[in-house]
């Protein structure tokens, strides 16, 4: 009977570290004695040299993932600082544009106004000077005329 109840623990044990303890006892404390059950026979079992390699393994193997989840949230995190970093040079570059369009649109207007202006002092300039130079000679002519029939009164 002591048989039986010693081996369908130690049976157990077997099927708890094959199903979901990746080959750690959790009854068995780090010296190699059990927690619960000294008095089945077995305290002197502790860790297998197969299960001392699986478990440093699985330890190495979480490091491992510690370590690259680390740097994945480091990236993102970088990644943000980029996108915040673009967005705000967006922005500015958004705002550029639009001064640079609005002062697009008011040159446009300027040169347009100024064109407008050019033209007609064109005008005023043809028309005034030769009207200035005609009645300066139309002048001179009744200044001459009057100084001829003086001459000719007087001498």
């Amino acid at each position: 009977m002591d048989l039986r109840r010693k081996q369908s623990a130690y049976l157990k044990r077997l099927q708890q570290q094959k199903e979901g303890y990746d080959g750690i006892d959790l009854e068995m404390n780090f010296n190699g004695s059990k927690s619960g059950m000294q008095d089945d026979g077995f305290s002197d079992v502790g860790f297998s040299e197969a299960q001392m390699t699986k478990l440093k393994k699985s330890e190495h193997i979480s490091e491992e993932r510690e370590r690259e989840i680390e740097q994945v949230v480091k990236s993102v995190n970088e990644l943000a600082q980029i996108m915040k970093d673009l967005s705000v040079l967006v922005i500015d570059q958004g705002t550029i544009v639009d001064r640079i369009d609005y002062n697009i649109q008011s040159v446009a207007t300027s040169v347009e106004e100024g064109l407008k202006q050019l033209r007609k002092e064109k005008r005023t300039q043809k028309s005034g000077g030769m009207v200035t130079c005609a009645t300066v000679l139309v002048i001179m002519c009744f200044v001459m005329l009057a100084l001829l029939i003086l001459k000719e009164i007087i001498f």
